[in-house]
C-alpha cells in the first residue's frame, strides 16, 4: 500500500500544471501522477506540426524525467482499475493500492472510433496522442491516396498536417453540408472549403463512410452516397469521448458527459477534484456549465485546481482559487485561421452580428439582456481577436456600439478596439 498526500489521475497539461502547482505550495507533500500513455508530459496543441514534419520531437515534449525530479513529483505509468472515493483509495490492475488524501481527476478523453464493417483494418488512424502520429509517419511514405474523416476541428488539423503533401490526394469527408455545420454559417463554410480546394484537397459533403474495404490493409472507403474513395490511410476526426467509465457508479455528479465542478474545480464529493477536458465546469465568463476541449483551459484549470487542494490539505486559510477566463479554440491551416470563443450556440435570448469580406468572416453572438458578447466565431480576422476577447472577459456593455456595428463596413476589432 503506498500513501500520499495528492493523487493526480492523468499526466496532460492539467495535471502536470496541477502537481507542479502543488509543489510551489507545499514543499514537502508527496505528489503521485497516474499516466496510462508511457510518455511524460508533450504538447498536443502542435502535434499536426510534428505529424507534418515542421517539428522536431524534442520541440514537442515538454517534461524530462529531471523536471519531475528536481520537483519531487512522481510519475506511475499504470492501469486503474476500481476507485474508492469514500476511502479515499484506488486499486490497479497490477494489484497496487494507493490511499490519497486530495484526488485530482484530470484524465481527458479518447478519441470516438467509426464503428462500421472493416475498421480494424490497418492504415485507419486518429491524431490525438503521438504515439498516433508516429503510426501516420511509419506508414506515410507507403500510400498515395489520404482520406480525413470528420467536419471539425480534428479534420482541420489532420489537413493542417497533410495540406503540404503534393505528392499525395488528400480527401476530406463530411456528413454535414459544411465544415463546423451548423455553429457555422453557409458563407463561412464556403471560405473554408475553398481554402481547402485551393490547397489542392479534395472535399466531399453531406456523405459519411459505411464501410472500409481492404485485405490486411485499408484500401478504400464505400460511402452512403456510393461513392467508393481510394485511400490507404485513413484519420477520422469525429470527435471524442470523455474518460469517465472508472467512475459510472460512484456517487459523482456528471454534467452532460463530463464531470460536473463548480469553478474552484471542486466536485461534489470531498477532497475530489477535476481539471481540464472532462471537467464540465462553472464559466464564470458565460455563467454557464460546460467542457471545453482546450490546451490552454487545461493549463488554467490545473493551475486552479493544484492551488486549492494545497489550500484545503495544508488548512491554508486563503479563499479557493477560480477558474475565470475567456475560453477559446483555434486552429490555423492553410488558408484558414479560425477562432470560437465562447458560447457558438445561438438560440433564444441571443442576437447575431455578422461582418464577411473576401475571406474573413466574423460572427457576435450577444446577449439581449445585457448587450454583452457571449462569444464570437472569428475566421481570417485576427485583428478582431484580441479586441472581442478583452470585451467579453470584462463583460462590457456594448449596446450603443451595436448599430455602428451593423452598418459600417469596417472591422469589429477597428470599431471596439477604444471601448
Amino acid at each position: 500500500m503506498i500513501k500520499v498526500d495528492y493523487l493526480i489521475l492523468g499526466g496532460g497539461i492539467a495535471g502536470t500544471t496541477a502537481a507542479e502547482t502543488i509543489r510551489q505550495i507545499d514543499p514537502t507533500g508527496r505528489i503521485v501522477i497516474v499516466e496510462r500513455e508511457r510518455q511524460m508530459l508533450y504538447s498536443r496543441v502542435v502535434l499536426p506540426e510534428y505529424l507534418s514534419q515542421q517539428l522536431q520531437l524534442e520541440k514537442v515534449l515538454l517534461r524530462r524525467a529531471q523536471d519531475y525530479q528536481t520537483k519531487h513529483i512522481e510519475l506511475v505509468y499504470a492501469e486503474v482499475e476500481r476507485v474508492d472515493f469514500n476511502n479515499r483509495s484506488i486499486n490497479f490492475k497490477d494489484g497496487r493500492e494507493i490511499i490519497y488524501q486530495e484526488i485530482l481527476i484530470a484524465l481527458g478523453t479518447e478519441p470516438k472510433r467509426l464503428n462500421v464493417p472493416g475498421s480494424e483494418l490497418n492504415g485507419i488512424h486518429n491524431i490525438y496522442a503521438l504515439s498516433d502520429c508516429d503510426k501516420i509517419l511509419s506508414d506515410i511514405n507507403n500510400v498515395t491516396d489520404i482520406l480525413i474523416v470528420g467536419g471539425g476541428f480534428i479534420g482541420l488539423e489532420a489537413y493542417e498536417a497533410f495540406a503540404h503533401l503534393k505528392d499525395k490526394k488528400v480527401t476530406m469527408l463530411s456528413r454535414s453540408p459544411w465544415y463546423f455545420f451548423p455553429k457555422l454559417d453557409p458563407m463561412a463554410g464556403q471560405i473554408i472549403q475553398s481554402a481547402m480546394v485551393e490547397n489542392g484537397t479534395n472535399v466531399v459533403v453531406e456523405d459519411q463512410v459505411t464501410e472500409y474495404i481492404g485485405h490486411d490493409r485499408i484500401e478504400k472507403a464505400r460511402t452512403q452516397q456510393g461513392q467508393e474513395i481510394p485511400c490507404q490511410l485513413v484519420v477520422e476526426g469525429i470527435g471524442v469521448k470523455r474518460r469517465v467509465g472508472l467512475f459510472r457508479g460512484s456517487d459523482l455528479n456528471f454534467a452532460e458527459d463530463g464531470i460536473g465542478t463548480n469553478q474552484f474545480m471542486q466536485t461534489n464529493l470531498p477532497h475530489v477534484w477535476a481539471a481540464g477536458d472532462i471537467a464540465n465546469f462553472i464559466d464564470l465568463s458565460t455563467g454557464q456549465q460546460h467542457s471545453t476541449g482546450t490546451w490552454s483551459n487545461a493549463a488554467g484549470h490545473g493551475r486552479v485546481a493544484g492551488t486549492n487542494m494545497a489550500r484545503v490539505k495544508l488548512n491554508i486559510s486563503e479563499p479557493l482559487a477560480e477558474f475565470n477566463a475567456v475560453h477559446s479554440y483555434t486552429v490555423v491551416a492553410p488558408g484558414i485561421n479560425l477562432t470560437l470563443i465562447g458560447n457558438v450556440d445561438d438560440g433564444p435570448g441571443y442576437y447575431m452580428i455578422t461582418k464577411a469580406e473576401n475571406d474573413s468572416y466574423t460572427r457576435l453572438i450577444i446577449d439581449e439582456r445585457n448587450n454583452q458578447i457571449d462569444g464570437a466565431i472569428i475566421l481570417n480576422d485576427t485583428k478582431s481577436l484580441a479586441v472581442i476577447k478583452r470585451l467579453m472577459f470584462r463583460h462590457t456593455d456594448i449596446g450603443q456600439y451595436v448599430q455602428n456595428l451593423k452598418k459600417s463596413n469596417r472591422g469589429f476589432g477597428e470599431l471596439l478596439k477604444g471601448v
